[in-house]
């Protein structure tokens, strides 16, 4: 979730483009990143420069750089394989509780079995190692989504066999997750949360409307 600034739940962090609900464009990506940038120079002219911690660089430069220096084991081609696949039996057109959950188990015995394992000989199969660890969190997130709404849904393409009703009531809402202490916890939000846009909009920029935020 972000709010009228594109900043995230997390303090700092501002998302734009495919990270937000919506489109999947060239323009889209443009305006919101122009947009979520003046929100972003704005809070870092207020906000105090805190000094990282040297511990918890060299903890994450070694996490990052650990496949390196393993000689063998697990390449990302097989785990990109390997969650392709449990996405396609176990979250696939029609789904319902039993498998998404055994599709959850089987991700994270990915997670503590695979993901130690993964090596590569170069910077290139490195990134995309991290790309198909990014992977693996998007389709935990993707089946925890699914478990939590529990209708189907025709607008969605969205149909579970142990909840057939299409549409509720009840479920005319988005769906939110997030993670508390490494659980997933749900929630959800009315579909028009986010107000009339342009009242909501000019209330938030008139600044940057009267010319004055334009550098």
């Amino acid at each position: 979730m972000h709010d009228w600034d594109l900043k995230t739940n997390i303090d700092g962090i501002y998302a734009a483009g495919d990270q937000l609900f919506g489109a999947d464009c060239c323009g889209y990506a443009c305006s919101t990143g122009y947009y979520a940038a003046r929100k972003a120079v704005r809070y870092i002219e207020k906000a105090d420069l805190i000094l990282a911690d040297p511990a918890d660089v060299a903890a994450e430069k070694e996490r990052l750089y650990a496949p390196m220096y393993r000689q063998e084991g697990v390449t990302w081609k097989e785990l990109n394989f390997a969650i392709s696949k449990a996405m396609q039996n176990y979250c696939g057109g029609i789904k319902c509780k039993d498998l998404l959950t055994e599709g959850l188990d089987l991700l994270s015995s990915y997670r503590k079995e695979i993901v130690p394992q993964l090596y590569c000989f170069n910077p290139h199969d490195l990134m995309r190692t991290h790309e198909v660890l990014d992977i693996l969190d998007v389709s935990e997130m993707i089946l925890q989504a699914c478990l939590l709404r529990e209708s189907s849904s025709k607008s969605l393409c969205f149909e579970r066999s142990d909840f057939p009703e299409m549409d509720p009531e009840k479920d005319r809402r988005f769906i939110t997750v997030r993670q508390e202490n490494g659980k997933a916890v749900g929630g959800s939000v009315k579909l028009d949360y986010f107000g009339d846009l342009e009242k909501e909009y000019e209330k938030r920029n008139q600044d940057y409307i009267a010319g004055g935020d334009i550098k």
